[in-house]
């Protein structure tokens, strides 16, 4: 396991504060007597170790904050021990420099062996004062942010710490150790000197979207407050954009990523190069000059860091990150995988993001000291795949990210990126692709001609994509492919995970029009949201292969160990075939499958089935068959009970689930020649 720098013991200096309130006794719960309150800061990083001017951007405040500028105010209040009534309201000491001592002490006087919520929270204000600075103390129910949001990043001054509990009090005094209600969030990129000194950012922006912003935090409870649910996406107007700008000729930290040339301190290994690189193993001692000093050639600079409001538990945000020369953009990257948050954690994005061909890892770090949760996603900027005429060689990861990304390029929408479209194009797998730790963006090929051609061919050539990946986030139309005018041959994916899925969602696409050939789906798991009774999900046309099956034929297609669950219109292979009539499925299966259609009655009930769930149009299955097939329909939850269960073999028993070995509801379906009716 990586380590980060570790934290060093030094000594502690008490500062002492005076109450001019005392409590008013209550009969029979015993005496009064004064009460030493200790409060100790979490980070210790002194200067005893670096000395003067140490600086490193996975610390926070207390060592990286200009001393000569800021006091580190505490404040404490004393409540009954529901949280109810303050005792005590909230005494204030300051600390006039964090780095040499991080303690400040209060006595107070409170009743023997009684129980008391103890609320502590303490911040950096300007030196010489008391006031609130960056945060809004006034109500220790709801603290908030007084800054202005282009204040808000690379200020290390706005880490702040804080604690609730119960305690007992007693003649030893009641200590208590603080911790940040924030998580800090920092960007390093390892390339700062591979680009022309005249095309360095001087500009960082970044927007936070997808995810949910807290506004505040209650200390007496300690539960972050408010925020906006769902922040809106990276291509909406009304985004908020977080601004700030960065000197490129001054560093502004000189320890962990940042120093040497290479980023590292003496002695130490560098960076692993794989996902989420948070923290390096360092020696126990560095130079002077790598300390306090700049390479001339270091590679890592820290762009930004921002101290977010979260949670006991981990969240997830997403961020959009652009950098800047003046208004000339150098780069950007949309990071539309979940960042992973934590109250008192050290997130770090970790890579390559002033340059082509983007790599970033990260990590999530408890306490800012230990690598934790690290989520094994890797982040890979599209490469452009070698080409011959009009046929695009698919050969890795990055191959098919820029697939992904030339779909997407026109306003984050579904119109392909391709000038010849009308002509169409070939994209061949010439290997196997292991997309293991990769949260896909589904290709959306729709072309921009309206006479209803395919556009184009993508050809597995008998590879097998492995270990998709998806959080839909709701949305629909997703899979390899989101909604595609495309054909589609000669190509397995294996372990797909779908989960959250939205409408028209499938394995290799939610939404196609084109033909399936040659074709396979095993081990595959897709999942719509989670609901209640009071919100049920209008998750439909879901299948293991495709979502919505709009024109084209299906032959020689299997599906094996599939486990789809919709509202209905769910299926092995197609949840829903559509649109163009008198089509046909031809030698397909689907073996030792799990479906569910959580529709409990009416139409909806019935429309599950091994190949389809439902057809719109008319549609021939000839010579198809499943076996080994096992049918849920209905929800479960506490209010309606477990759903039924149906298996191979039970097909048309009941009014509700499959009609057919073959399909859910019979409309439109003729069976020819299939093996299945007498072996379902």
């Amino acid at each position: 396991m990586k380590k980060v720098l570790s934290l060093l013991a030094f000594s502690a200096v008490m500062f002492a504060g005076c109450q001019e309130d005392w409590e008013v006794q209550q009969e029979g719960t015993g005496e009064e007597s004064v009460v030493r309150i200790t409060l100790q800061a979490p980070e210790a990083m002194g200067v005893t170790r670096a000395g003067a001017g140490y600086t490193n951007s996975a610390k926070g405040g207390i060592t990286n904050v200009d001393w000569t500028k800021y006091d580190l105010r505490y404040q404490v209040a004393v409540y009954d021990k529901d949280g109810v009534t303050q005792i005590v309201s909230p005494k204030i000491v300051t600390v006039p420099d964090a780095s040499a001592s991080t303690q400040a002490s209060f006595e107070v006087r409170l009743v023997n062996n009684r129980t008391y919520k103890f609320v502590a929270w303490a911040d950096f204000v300007a030196e010489g004062t008391t006031d609130d600075k960056h945060y809004d103390t006034s109500d220790l129910t709801n603290i908030t942010c007084k800054d202005a949001v282009a204040a808000q990043l690379n200020d290390e001054s706005r880490d702040a710490y804080f604690v609730t509990t119960n305690e007992k009090v007693s003649t030893d005094g009641v200590k208590l150790t603080l911790r940040r209600p924030f998580a800090k969030v920092r960007i390093v990129t390892t390339d700062w000197n591979a680009n022309d000194p005249e095309r360095r950012p001087n500009k960082i922006d970044i927007a936070y979207y997808g995810c949910k912003r807290f506004a505040g935090i209650n200390a007496v409870t300690g539960d972050a407050l408010g925020g906006e649910e769902n922040l809106p996406s990276w291509t909406d107007e009304g985004i908020t954009h977080y601004t700030v700008t960065i000197d490129p000729d001054v560093k502004d930290y000189f320890g962990g990523y940042d120093a040497g040339e290479d980023g590292t301190l003496d002695g130490a290994q560098g960076v692993e190069g794989e996902e989420d690189g948070d923290d390096v193993s360092v020696a126990s001692t560095a130079t002077e000059e790598e300390e306090t000093g700049m390479a001339e050639d270091y590679e890592n600079r820290t762009l930004m860091v921002d101290y977010l409001v979260a949670s006991p538990k981990q969240t997830t945000i997403k961020l959009w990150f652009q950098a800047f020369d003046d208004n000339q953009k150098i780069s950007g990257y949309r990071f539309s995988t979940d960042i992973p948050i934590q109250r008192n954690y050290l997130t770090t994005l970790l890579g390559n993001l002033l340059t082509e061909n983007i790599k970033v890892t990260m990590t999530c770090d408890e306490n800012f000291e230990e690598e934790f949760n690290a989520p094994g996603i890797e982040i890979v900027t599209g490469v452009e795949p070698n080409r011959e005429g009009n046929t695009y060689f698919i050969e890795s990861v990055a191959n098919l990210v820029w697939l992904s990304e030339q779909s997407q390029a026109k306003n984050g929408l579904v119109n392909a990126n391709f000038p010849e479209v009308k002509g169409g194009y070939t994209f061949k797998l010439v290997n196997d692709i292991d997309m293991e730790g990769i949260d896909w963006t589904p290709i959306y090929w729709w072309p921009t001609n309206s006479d209803g051609n395919s556009a184009g061919t993508f050809d597995g050539d008998g590879h097998t994509i492995r270990n998709l990946t998806i959080d839909a986030e709701r949305k629909a139309q997703q899979g390899l492919f989101g909604q595609a005018v495309i054909g589609i041959k000669n190509l397995t994916v294996e372990n797909a995970t779908i989960n959250n899925a939205g409408n028209f969602t499938g394995a290799i696409a939610g939404n196609l029009y084109g033909d399936l050939e040659n074709c396979k789906v095993s081990h595959i798991f897709i999942r719509s949201y989670d609901y209640t009774t009071a919100n049920p999900p209008t998750v439909i046309r879901v299948g293991g292969m495709v979502g919505i099956h709009n024109n084209g034929f299906m032959k020689n297609c299997t599906a094996e160990d599939v486990n789809v669950k919709g509202y209905h219109s769910v299926g092995g292979l197609t949840g829903f075939v559509n649109e163009t009539p008198n089509r046909k499925y031809e030698s397909c299966r689907v073996t030792d499958s799990h479906l569910w259609n959580t529709a409990s009655s009416g139409a909806g009930g019935k429309q599950i089935g091994a190949i389809v769930g439902v057809a719109g149009v008319s549609l021939t299955l000839k010579d198809c068959s499943s076996a080994n097939m096992e049918y849920k329909i209905g929800p479960y939850n506490e209010e309606n009970g477990t759903p039924y269960i149906m298996v191979s073999g039970e097909e048309g028993s009941k009014e509700y689930g499959p009609q057919h070995a073959l399909y859910g509801n019979p409309n439109n379906i003729t069976v020819e020649d299939s093996d299945s009716n007498s072996e379902p």
